[in-house]
């Protein structure tokens, strides 16, 4: 496995200013107290998702093929909103987190086999994947570093430890669990000590997007 130096830290880019008050005080206040980063709330987005992946599957996809938090994907948003109206309402749920249940029902509906490590990952290869687009959700950070970032180099190192993540029921124990055993492990992938600041299904939402973007890079789950 390639070393620590090809985490993507390497290839971040610092703030032009002293941020690091202004992110904890994101991360402790402002995402841990919002109520659209719950677990209940991503379960919701998790049974509309399911609800609108069997009615629409090609809606689903269109929103999943936009950049995150962009007027496109807002745009592909109110479009399945506006096809599957007997899936109910989604209001209160961060677009992050309904973009994560979207991916993780799309993705889970291909019955994905698990696959081993690789024996070897190129740094280019990671680099690759995050720079691919459509890009993840870069707001939202741990140790200043994108989650979608973390999570797609996590999915090709770490792709067994990944999948225990979104194995388990939403804001469960076990899911907790899952989390804190793949970021122990992260190290080559960078923000190991940000599962503390940052929501799990926050975490699990940028885990879903990463497996389904690559299912969709390499035709296969």
């Amino acid at each position: 496995m390639a070393s620590a130096q090809g985490s993507p830290a390497r290839q971040a880019q610092p703030d032009t200013f002293d941020n690091r008050i202004r992110e904890r005080d994101f991360f402790e206040h402002s995402l841990q107290a919002d109520r659209g980063f719950s677990a209940r709330s991503y379960a919701t987005a998790l049974t509309f998702a399911g609800c609108a992946n069997g009615l629409q599957p090609a809606a689903v996809a269109a929103v999943l093929q936009t950049p995150a938090a962009s007027r496109e994907e807002e745009a592909a948003v109110q479009r399945l909103v506006s096809q599957v109206r007997a899936c109910g309402r989604r209001e209160g749920v961060h677009p992050a987190l309904l973009r994560g249940a979207l991916a993780e029902v799309s993705w889970k509906a291909t019955a994905p086999a698990a696959s081993a490590a690789p024996a070897e990952i190129s740094i280019d290869d990671v680099e690759s994947f995050i720079k691919r687009g459509p890009a993840g959700e870069a707001r939202i950070k741990v140790n200043n570093l994108p989650i979608a970032s973390v999570a797609r180099c996590q999915v090709l190192a770490l792709p067994a430890a990944a999948r225990e993540v979104l194995a388990t029921p939403a804001g469960s124990p076990q899911e907790q669990a899952a989390a804190a055993r793949l970021y122990g492990g992260s190290r080559l992938c960078g923000g190991v000590e940000g599962l503390g600041k940052t929501p799990v299904v926050a975490i699990r939402a940028a885990l879903a997007d990463a497996f389904y973007q690559q299912s969709k890079a390499t035709g296969r789950p």
